[in-house]
């Protein structure tokens, strides 16, 4: 059999690569398009929409923006708005900032396209994934036009931004958290988190951030707790206690003035606050530890701030660490009457540390622990093991048992 070459017209062009769409065969009609280009061969509106859509339908947002940013460079006018608006929808909600940006900038700035406020959203969280500045402020013009609601995430997105922008703004983002807090928004360790894992690749930007504090606090900025506690946090996670407890002491003159001074006093710290602290004195080693979480918890106290179960846990820890088990057993006691329970590694170590000291009290942890729903069998006879073993020698040695979370 002879093999015969045809030579396509360039209808039967264009209907090879609308096929080569339909088939699911990009590469091929991509291909294709791009020959018919070279060759001057005027490529219908239908089929540019065509490859546009199947394109980003398979979240080829880059190969798609390619050919929108082909047609627009050569005049086309004949770009539905419908295809602007997909094109966004689907750029921004897989965070391509190339792609949101391009259609922002040509589209929506101009006016020409009016994006919903859920685009609106995506968006800002390309923004705050990418730290370009200014679509994130573009988008917050276009929300707050609408006088957009705005909530924590909103905010959350914007402090991202300003975080992952080069360089990073940290003066901006902590500003933010000032003007979500004169919203009534307050912010959370989610929304912070960026910020708080920033402090710790760059130490000097923590100690930076106090000083924009007390310049916010001296411009006037109300500062929500969650400010100061974000760098608390990254002070602890970097093993720097001292930066942390410096802050702590200091948070007092980052406080606003009470407009009625009959009203009970409210302190810049919370629950979080002193749930950090705690964790980080674990750094300074017993007795140092020890001494330092209790003295925190009768600030804490002396404040009228109340503990959580992770407070408790954390001091109990600190307790159980320093062998001072009595006076773990007490703070175990308090959080028993608060309906609190303990989590499963210090419930471990709490208990066969008093089962070493031959101390029936490990009894009633374990008890506690069981009745709770988070007993197990092994930890029961590790502690018969460790009762047994305290039987025939006694000890009053406290070892830290494995995963203690602190």
């Amino acid at each position: 059999m002879n093999l015969r070459w045809f030579n396509l017209t360039e209808d039967g062009k264009i209907d090879l690569a609308a096929a080569l769409l339909k088939e699911g065969q990009l590469e091929q009609a991509c291909q294709q398009l791009e020959s018919m280009r070279k060759e001057a061969i005027d490529v219908p509106g239908w089929l540019h929409d065509m490859a546009i859509y199947t394109l980003l339908e398979a979240e080829e947002v880059g190969q798609a923006l390619h050919l929108l940013r082909e047609r627009f460079q050569d005049g086309d006018m004949d770009i539905s708005k419908v295809i602007w608006h997909r094109f966004l929808d689907v750029a921004s909600s897989l965070r391509h900032r190339e792609g949101t940006a391009f259609v922002w900038t040509k589209q929506v700035v101009p006016g020409y396209l009016n994006p919903a406020s859920g685009i609106c959203y995506n968006v800002l969280a390309t923004a705050g994934r990418t730290g370009d500045t200014y679509l994130a402020t573009e988008a917050f013009r276009i929300l707050g036009q609408r006088s957009t609601v705005f909530t924590t995430e909103h905010y959350e997105e914007l402090i991202n931004t300003y975080i992952h922008a080069r360089p990073p703004d940290v003066q901006a983002a902590m500003s933010v958290m000032t003007i979500m807090d004169s919203a009534n928004l307050e912010p959370s360790t989610v929304t912070t988190r960026s910020i708080c894992q920033y402090f710790v690749k760059k130490p000097q930007a923590a100690h930076d951030a106090v000083a924009i504090l007390h310049d916010l606090h001296s411009r006037g900025r109300a500062i929500p707790v969650a400010a100061p506690n974000v760098i608390i946090e990254a002070f602890v996670d970097m093993g720097d206690f001292n930066s942390a407890l410096l802050l702590y002491k200091s948070m007092h003159q980052l406080e606003q003035p009470q407009e009625d001074p009959d009203a009970p006093y409210r302190p810049l710290a919370n629950i979080a606050t002193f749930n950090l602290l705690i964790r980080g004195a674990r750094g300074l080693g017993s007795p140092a530890s020890y001494e330092t979480a209790t003295f925190l918890a009768s600030e804490q106290s002396a404040l009228g701030i109340p503990r959580d179960s992770m407070t408790y846990d954390r001091l109990i820890l600190r307790c159980y660490e320093a062998g001072r088990l009595d006076r773990g057993y007490k703070y175990f006691e308090e959080m028993r009457e608060m309906g609190f329970t303990l989590r499963g590694g210090t419930a471990r170590a709490f208990c066969e540390a008093l089962a070493r000291n031959h101390d029936e009290r490990c009894w009633i942890v374990l008890q506690a622990h069981v009745d709770a729903g988070q007993g197990r069998t092994n930890l029961r006879f590790n502690l018969e093991a460790a009762w047994m073993s305290a039987a025939e020698a006694p000890s009053s040695e406290t070892t830290m048992a494995d995963g203690v979370v602190t």
